[in-house]
């Protein structure tokens, strides 16, 4: 020995076959030492979760009803899930004529023009009160 310090494991050179070892300056992110403490509490976080809530309701609300291409035309399937509605009641309007729609072919589509028509169509009018005489 020449008087050398031994060697600790992580001061080892790698080798071919040994593990890398990096040197951890700072103390903090050394995966030895215990994790810091969060800097929010659980019930702080629910809290916040709770304040937040309605806010991404809506803006999942806005993402979900937002068309990125308003003037594609809306297949039977497509115009059923924005009326939610089921598609054999499209289907059956559709046959009896009683809503408006395009056909290309064989296959019916509707426009935007379509389903704001079709909206109007159904739209319930509020009922004139009655007066007792």
């Amino acid at each position: 020995m020449l008087g050398f310090p031994p060697i600790s494991p992580d001061e080892r050179p790698c080798t071919k076959n040994t593990p890398r070892r990096f040197a951890i300056v700072d103390p903090d992110m050394d995966p030895r030492n215990e994790r810091p403490s969060p800097p929010f509490s659980n019930q702080q976080v629910g809290q916040l979760v709770a304040l937040l809530r309605p806010v991404i309701d809506a803006i999942s609300a806005r993402i979900a009803d937002h068309d990125p291409d308003p003037d594609r035309w809306l297949t039977i399937n497509d115009l059923a899930a924005k009326l939610q509605v089921p598609v054999s009641w499209v289907q059956e309007k559709v046959s009896a004529r009683l809503v408006p729609h395009h056909r290309v072919g064989r296959h019916v589509r509707f426009t935007r023009a379509d389903l704001e028509a079709l909206e109007r169509l159904y739209q319930e009018k509020p009922a004139a009160r009655q007066r007792r005489g």
